[in-house]
């Protein structure tokens, strides 16, 4: 099977998916609609309860049908939640949308991750998982944020067309997740699932499992719980900034070049995965350099040779620190 090509195609998958025209304004885009923020609420309480309840069914369908194929279903429902997003009037047709929407993130969620591991163990490259896995995080974030550079125009084009074209975007990526290849060993664990008698035992055995997981590893718990709460706290933030910032009197022409700035702050994570990966790369090669020096030329020259790299260093170094003056000039503390 060919695997090779999976990497390249699940980051442009990512890119699409993180260009979400809607995503950073949609608080807005729903008041423009007429609806109110009880509404709006009401509509977003909907999409984390359908996301909670089909979590892990989501997860255990991507063992049984495979990888490549969930994606398929999880593009399709977000093109679906866009198109009917476009064409609702009314609080029951939002919710619709948002449960469509929060089924579409319970299929991808995990099941990229899963079928890049797959891939690069199909492979023989597992150990770069990493590597790749801060790619996927870097396209989706960047994306994001260019999404949110754009906000403005997409203002100008209004609720209809906005996502119209969202559901444009989730078009084109189930076109991309087309080329994707299912793995071998992804193949042959859904045979083995298949082989399991009813849906209630083969949860049973899921939750059981995790339980059984999640016990050995407390500390991982905590963070988890740590993170969930204050991701919670973060995202109830995020909701409402929106229409806060054009009512302390943001002009809506500012305010995708604003919200890039947050999303471009909360990307920094990958960046900094990526810039990790590179600087290991980077030493590998250094001691491999210096330790050609020594043998070929001596230990004057590759002293020499160390004192040009000590040099490079502090201006990496000095580059880094100006760097973050800036940042810290420029996004907000």
């Amino acid at each position: 099977m060919k695997t090779n090509k999976n990497p390249f195609f699940l980051i442009l998958f990512e890119a699409f998916r993180g260009f979400r025209i809607t995503g950073t304004i949609w608080v807005v885009l729903l008041l423009s609609r007429g609806f109110s923020l009880v509404d709006i609420g009401i509509a977003e309480s909907v999409f984390h309860a359908v996301s909670f309840l089909f979590e892990v069914p989501s997860g255990m369908l991507a063992d049984l049908l495979g990888r490549k194929k969930t994606l398929l279903i999880s593009c399709l429902l977000a093109s679906l939640s866009a198109f009917a997003m476009a064409y609702s009037s009314s609080l029951f047709g939002v919710c619709i949308s948002f449960a469509l929407e929060a089924l579409s993130f319970n299929l991808a969620s995990g099941t990229l991750e899963a079928l890049l591991y797959d891939s690069l163990k199909a492979l023989g490259r597992e150990e770069q998982y990493d590597k790749h896995s801060s790619k996927l995080l870097a396209a989706y974030s960047v994306m994001q944020a260019v999404s949110g550079l754009i906000s403005y125009w997409v203002l100008k084009i209004g609720f209809f067309g906005a996502y119209l074209i969202a559901g444009l975007i989730s078009l084109a990526s189930f076109c991309t997740a087309l080329y994707l290849t299912e793995p071998l060993l992804t193949q042959s664990e859904a045979v083995k699932t298949q082989k399991r008698t009813s849906f209630l035992r083969r949860l049973t055995a899921h939750v059981r499992e995790t339980a059984g997981f999640l016990l050995l590893r407390r500390m991982l718990v905590a963070r988890m719980l740590l993170c969930g709460i204050f991701s919670a706290v973060s995202y109830l933030l995020q909701m409402y900034w929106q229409q806060m910032l054009l009512d302390i009197g943001l002009p809506s022409s500012l305010l995708g070049p604003v919200l890039c700035l947050f999303l471009l702050r909360c990307s920094r994570c990958a960046l900094h995965a990526l810039c990790a990966e590179s600087l290991r790369h980077v030493m590998c090669r250094y001691r491999a350099a210096r330790g050609s020096a020594v043998r070929a030329c001596g230990r004057s020259a590759a002293d020499r040779f160390n004192s040009l790299c000590v040099f490079i260093r502090l201006f990496v170094h000095a580059v880094s620190v100006a760097c973050r003056y800036a940042a810290s000039a420029v996004l907000p503390q």
